[in-house]
């Protein structure tokens, strides 16, 4: 949420943050998150790993989510945007394709649904100390 800092100032403060908990981590690859991705693997310690966003991916970790907060496993945290974020996204049903596609609509942003779907997916794959940045 720090959209009026530049990215190596935005780096160094995520930086401390996972220096303080030292989670496993996972970033966004594809459009902005490449060089970031770099630059964080660089700078911590830990482990970082690579999230290549496409249709199919998007669509994965969205249901698992959907899924785990059905079940009770899982739960969002309770800030006022991030709710806001998840209280807009929504989904588009193709009947021709059958595909389904998430995102926010026109004007809104998804960045803490995907931020927050990336870490419950770090969380399956790399363990119980694991944390998702998404860069948007």
């Amino acid at each position: 949420r720090w959209r009026q800092m530049d990215w190596s100032s935005i780096i160094r403060e995520v930086v401390t943050v996972l220096n303080r908990f030292r989670p496993q981590l996972m970033i966004e690859v594809n459009g902005v998150g490449d060089p970031i991705f770099e630059q964080v693997q660089k700078a911590y310690e830990g482990g970082v790993y690579p999230f290549q966003t496409n249709t199919k991916s998007k669509q994965d970790i969205i249901e698992q989510m959907i899924v785990a907060n059905n079940n009770k496993e899982f739960s969002i945290l309770n800030e006022a945007w991030l709710v806001s974020e998840f209280n807009v996204f929504t989904y588009d049903y193709n009947v021709k394709t059958r595909n389904v596609r998430y995102a926010a609509p026109h004007g809104f942003h998804d960045d803490g649904v995907m931020g927050t779907a990336i870490g419950y997916e770090c969380y399956l794959k790399k363990g119980k100390r694991s944390a998702g940045v998404h860069f948007g």
